[in-house]
């Protein structure tokens, strides 16, 4: 390698430390919560759920997005209620689309702010539903 090969490569590496350094200390803007993946029972993803807590450009508040990902004639839905009371604050499926659908950001009624919120996500088909989980998240 020559002695010019070795110059460009450590300049282009002390370049890309520089922007990975400065892009680590600059705040990042308050975004949808992360993705919540299921997997089957031989690890692959075959569905997942995102909360959105606060409203962010373009995304309501109190919103959640689904998305099957897998063709095996199963369809995803989640169910968010109030834990204090039960009361339903979102209802949400994939039913009737194909596998990789994901549903529009999806907001259906007002939660206190900062109440727990439960999480049921299950897979159905035919009269068939599995639990994929169960569990809170804040408004």
């Amino acid at each position: 390698m020559s002695l010019r090969s070795s110059l460009r490569r450590g300049a282009i590496t002390l370049i890309s430390a520089g922007v990975l350094v400065g892009m680590a200390g600059a705040p990042a803007p308050a975004a949808p919560g992360d993705i919540k993946y299921f997997k089957n029972s031989s690890g692959t993803d075959i569905a997942s759920f995102q909360w959105n807590a606060d409203p962010h450009p373009g995304i309501a508040g109190e919103s959640v997005r689904i998305c099957d990902l897998e063709s095996d004639g199963w369809f995803i839905t989640v169910k968010v209620t109030l834990a204090s009371t039960g009361a339903q604050i979102i209802v949400a499926d994939t039913q009737g689309n194909p596998a990789w659908y994901c549903t529009p950001w999806i907001r259906q009624n007002d939660a206190p702010e900062g109440a727990q919120l439960n999480v049921t996500v299950k897979k159905v088909r035919a009269g068939d539903s599995r639990l994929l989980d169960f569990f809170p998240v804040w408004a």
